[in-house]
C-alpha cells in the first residue's frame, strides 16, 4: 500500500478489510443497500425484502457495505488498536495518541467522513 493513494483508494482498502473483520456489514437486513447483480443498479434491501419475487436475496444482489462509526470502531479494536471517542467527536486510539481524526456525527457512513478520517483510519490499517 502507498501513500500516494487517493482518499476512495484507501476507504476501498479500509472497507476491504473490514469486510473480514467486521462481518455484519455484508449482512442482509432492512436498510442495506444492494446491488442488482442481474440489472446493474443499486436499490434498498427493504423495497427488496418486501418483495415476495426475491426469495433468494443473495442470487440476485450484492451488499453494499455501509460501515457506521460502531463498525469502525469494532474494526480499529480488531486491529488491536483500544479505540475510544470523545463527546465533540475526536476519535482516539491508544497506539497513535498523538494522532485523532474528527468524526462528523452529522453523517452517519464512512464514506461520508471526511479525507483526515480516513487517512487516520488508513494509516491504523497500514500499521496493524
Amino acid at each position: 500500500m502507498n501513500n500516494m493513494q487517493t482518499t476512495q483508494e484507501k476507504l476501498q482498502h479500509i472497507i476491504e478489510d473490514m469486510k473480514q473483520r467486521v462481518p455484519r456489514i455484508m449482512e442482509y437486513r432492512e436498510g442495506t443497500r444492494l446491488w442488482n447483480k442481474q440489472w446493474g443498479y443499486e436499490t434498498n434491501s427493504t423495497d427488496v425484502i418486501t418483495n415476495p419475487g426475491y426469495i433468494n436475496l443473495q442470487h440476485h444482489f450484492d451488499v453494499i457495505p455501509m460501515p457506521k462509526l460502531t463498525d469502525v470502531m469494532e474494526w480499529l479494536n480488531s486491529l488491536g488498536h483500544s479505540a475510544t471517542m470523545t463527546s465533540c467527536g475526536s476519535l482516539f486510539t491508544t497506539k497513535f495518541e498523538e494522532d485523532s481524526a474528527k468524526w462528523n456525527y452529522n453523517k452517519a457512513y464512512l464514506q461520508d467522513q471526511s479525507g483526515s478520517v480516513i487517512n487516520f483510519l488508513y494509516m491504523h490499517l497500514q500499521n496493524s
